[in-house]
């Protein structure tokens, strides 16, 4: 690798909304995705040289920061009201505002794996089989969640 710090900074600054985004929806807090950000860049840093392959550094880094948050989920035992949670932007594509905010509160109120695994694949896309090695599970694991996911978006939607 080329200077260490350098090519680590760019890639850290290349993906970092997409680190808040991972962070937010696993942690439903700011302060605490904040805090689960900083500390997954802090330890990727410490072990750059676990990377086998610099193009995999992004599904790398999220991978970390995921095991990160659902550490700090274990450490706290805490469960969340999804309607006393700060409201966070829906990532722009090429929808209407209302549906992005609609389809992005539906997003919300789902369960973790299907949560998680809908922002990794829609809103990050991510592959299905990047997915199950930044959450270790099988790539037909994944794939279910995101049908069960999709099919859950479908009846809060509907009867919105």
């Amino acid at each position: 690798m080329r200077d260490d710090k350098e090519w680590f900074s760019e890639n850290v600054l290349e993906c970092q909304e997409s680190l808040y985004i991972l962070a937010y929806s696993i942690l439903r807090g700011e302060e605490d995705a904040k805090d689960a950000v900083q500390e997954a860049i802090w330890r990727a840093y410490e072990n750059l040289d676990s990377l086998r392959e610099q193009s995999k550094f992004r599904p790398w880094i999220m991978k970390i920061l995921s095991n990160t948050a659902y550490s700090m989920l274990r450490q706290r035992r805490q469960t969340f009201n999804i309607d006393e949670q700060e409201d966070i932007p829906a990532p722009e594509n090429g929808a209407d505002v209302n549906t992005r905010i609609s389809l992005w509160e539906a997003v919300e109120k789902l369960e973790m794996p299907y949560r998680q695994v809908v922002v990794l694949y829609y809103y990050e896309r991510f592959s299905v089989k990047e997915i199950s090695g930044m959450l270790d599970s099988r790539p037909d694991t994944i794939r279910k969640r995101l049908s069960r996911a999709r099919e859950m978006l479908r009846r809060l939607i509907d009867r919105a």
